[in-house]
């Protein structure tokens, strides 16, 4: 009787083993001592040498650990290479922002009548308006029509003040019609008839 003969199930039939001799397709390889140059450096990507028992060749086949390991590795330096060069990008976006000079101290830039009154109106107080006045250029019209105008909008006296004070010191420029007229005077030709 056959009793005593286990039953083979799926778990007890093993399917062909990874490593297997490329020459002879047999199952028996053993693995073996690098010694070469090209068998550590290969050992190092995760390929190691084996020799088949049977047949005596030489081959490299993989083990699933070190390869495994190897691939967390080069995504792990791959992932923190992409992070530093997102974080410097991002830092020289910033630096480069931070240098620009903002657009309110252009020391080049004239004041002008309006931009007084606006100053006044953002509610600016008048101790920053009358250092604004002394420390930039101007172009303040101070004429009897722009003062009423200011003084209508809202700008107190001691800015009007330091206002007309600062129109004074500074350069008179020559009028329109003196800058067209010849610097040397001319001699008129008498006429003979």
């Amino acid at each position: 009787m056959q009793a005593f003969e286990q039953p083979t199930t799926a778990a007890s039939v093993s399917p062909r083993p990874a490593r297997y001799c490329s020459g002879c397709g047999s199952d028996r390889l053993i693995r073996v001592a690098r010694v070469s140059y090209t068998d550590l450096l290969a050992s190092q990507a995760g390929l190691f040498p084996y020799v088949c028992r049977r047949c005596k060749r030489r081959t490299l086949r993989p083990d699933a650990g070190r390869v495994l390991l190897l691939t967390l590795i080069a995504v792990l330096i791959m992932g923190l290479g992409s992070y530093a060069w997102r974080l410097r990008h991002e830092s020289r976006h910033t630096v480069s922002v931070e240098t620009k000079p903002p657009v309110a101290e252009k020391s080049a830039e004239v004041l002008t009548n309006q931009d007084i009154a606006r100053m006044q109106r953002a509610g600016l107080p008048p101790s920053v308006i009358v250092r604004l006045i002394a420390a930039r250029p101007n172009d303040f019209q101070i004429d009897s029509v722009s003062l009423i105008r200011l003084k209508q909008s809202g700008v107190p006296d001691e800015l009007i003040l330091d206002m007309v004070a600062a129109a004074l010191e500074r350069p008179a420029r020559p009028h329109k019609e003196a800058a067209r007229a010849p610097s040397a005077p001319v001699a008129l030709a008498a006429r003979t008839d």
